[in-house]
């Protein structure tokens, strides 16, 4: 018997596109020029649309979690990167950590570790 994760995954996109918010995920690719011996940042956008809950006090308690950190549930436009920056409702945010939801090599969302800016 297996498991319709399909279905599963288009049911997880529909609750975060009615409950969440207009999300825009920004990696920066830096490009170092040996010759002038700068860098040079060249920001790519991914729009989509995101949710943000704290983390719960279960998930703090003696670990290294801090108290700021908050969690974000997105889009399968956006492939969230430690370092990328998330804008969320307006709310800019740093990815700390980040990983997808993938139950049997299915992607259903990408859920990020987060901290505001």
């Amino acid at each position: 018997m297996s498991f319709d994760y399909d279905a599963l995954r288009l049911e997880a996109q529909a609750i975060i596109a009615e409950f969440g918010a207009t999300a825009t995920l920004t990696r920066t690719t830096t490009t170092y020029s040996p010759t002038t011996g700068n860098a040079t940042g060249t920001p790519t956008n991914y729009s989509g649309v995101g949710v943000v809950f704290d983390r719960e006090v279960r998930d703090r308690k003696d670990s290294t979690v801090r108290a700021t950190e908050q969690v974000a549930y997105l889009s399968l436009a956006m492939d969230p990167a430690p370092g990328d920056e998330l804008t969320v409702g307006g709310t800019k945010y740093r990815v700390v950590t980040s990983k997808p939801l993938r139950p049997a090599t299915v992607t259903v969302l990408h859920e990020a570790v987060i901290v505001g800016l």
